[in-house]
């Protein structure tokens, strides 16, 4: 009897051996396919400016697997815009020792560190990701901003104009051009610049309110006026 009952108890264990065979592919190809479909809900998170949600779900795709470098990328770019950049460095820090060639993480870890203070750093590395890497707007503009931190204004213009010339009229670059004018003591230059980024499609309250602040220090304080109105109550604009 217990001879009879060995070859059926090895059957059922071999049909449930087959089983698994037949579905851990399923499983698997379930388990990437939620991966995709989580990657493309935060990039369509973080492209509407919803960097709250684009960061939950850049996060549980990290957290999964750490080794994933774009959702690392992601993870820390949305720390930054939510304004965590110390723990955004430490995310790209880990991933660059996983992709040390890498030129987003390199470029993003730059612009991380303009935002913590360490711009000399971010020059290095945003020049060294643009010279190994694609030409990209958004890291030359960083590079811009990295080098008007530290006082290098003709390489902070170099900077801002390969950006245009990548992204003409691009409102982002304008306003930092004129910014870095500013900054250079060529108020009339900043003004016309931001004067010019007003009226471009795009142009946010940011810029408006940039431009209201060069008109007050020049002087036109009714112009300063007007332009603020648009963006601020009138009780601020009245302090102002």
């Amino acid at each position: 009897m217990n001879r009879a009952r060995v070859p059926a108890l090895a059957v059922v264990a071999l049909a449930l051996l087959a089983s698994c065979s037949l579905f851990a592919p399923f499983e698997a190809e379930d388990a990437a396919a939620i991966d995709r479909s989580l990657h493309k809900a935060a990039a369509a998170a973080q492209q509407s400016h919803d960097y709250g949600l684009a960061l939950r779900y850049f996060r549980q795709l990290y957290t999964a697997n750490p080794d994933d470098l774009t959702a690392a990328l992601g993870y820390a770019r949305n720390l930054r815009y939510t304004g965590t950049p110390g723990r955004a460095a430490q995310v790209l820090e880990k991933a660059l020792k996983v992709g040390p060639e890498d030129t987003r993480l390199m470029a993003e870890l730059g612009k991380v560190q303009i935002a913590t203070g360490r711009s000399h750093e971010a020059v290095e590395l945003l020049a060294k990701a643009l010279s190994l890497g694609e030409a990209d707007w958004r890291s030359y503009t960083a590079l811009g901003i990295a080098n008007d931190h530290i006082g290098q204004r003709l390489e902070a213009l170099q900077a801002y104009q390969a950006a245009q010339v990548l992204s003409p009229d691009n409102v982002a670059i304008i306003n930092n051009m004129a910014l870095s004018a500013a900054l250079a003591g060529d108020m009339e230059e900043g003004t016309r610049l931001l004067e010019k980024a007003a009226t471009l499609p795009g142009a946010t309250a940011q810029v408006r309110q940039n431009l209201a602040l060069l008109y007050g220090v020049g002087g036109k304080l009714a112009a300063a006026e007007r332009l603020a109105r648009l963006d601020l109550p009138a009780d601020l604009v009245a302090r102002n």
